[in-house]
């Protein structure tokens, strides 16, 4: 009996957060299903990162892990900066009731990020094309993280569009 009362009282604020139908309520939902989801994938990413490492060898995780942070560095420059431009733009829009700012900005910013980013690969692809063999092994694998970034651009941008719309688990499903 005694630990049912525990039980109880340990999920109170649980059961609370749940119950809150209030503006403030959802809010804090919303921020703690966040937390959960970064803080779950965080430990999974860590626990795959170690499986993948174990089961490589060094050199071919040394590969990976380089050609992990080349394609998260070339998709984060090459979405100009849209996803976090839409967190501010798309309320704004929405606030205003503009529909046709807030879907001229959602159109293009959909083109205007995944534009440069296609040309971009195009280059990047004739390039390791021309020198890849001579000056690695490994550029095959290059080209094909080289071949995803315009999706994982797109994405990026999505995700920041999804944040913007108040649907945070949306927004954090791509990424994690």
């Amino acid at each position: 009996m005694v630990g049912t009362g525990l039980l109880a009282r340990g999920f109170g604020p649980l059961a609370g957060l749940l119950r809150d139908r209030s503006e403030a309520g959802r809010a804090r939902l919303f921020a703690a299903s966040a937390f959960l989801a970064r803080v779950t994938n965080a430990g999974l990413a860590f626990a795959i990162q170690i499986l993948l490492a174990r089961w490589m060898g060094e050199r071919e995780y040394g590969i990976y892990a380089s050609f992990w942070v080349w394609f998260l560095v070339l998709g984060g420059v090459m979405s100009l900066g849209l996803p976090v431009a839409a967190l501010k733009l798309v309320p704004d829009y929405r606030e205003r009731a503009d529909a046709a700012g807030l879907r001229g900005f959602l159109d293009g910013a959909r083109r205007v990020g995944v534009l440069p980013s296609l040309l971009a690969c195009a280059a990047m692809i004739a390039i390791l094309c021309a020198f890849g063999p001579r000056i690695d092994d490994h550029w095959p694998v290059l080209a094909v993280a080289v071949l995803a970034v315009p999706a994982y651009v797109l994405m990026d941008i999505q995700t920041g569009i999804a944040r913007a719309s108040d649907f945070p688990d949306l927004g954090l499903m791509a990424d994690y």
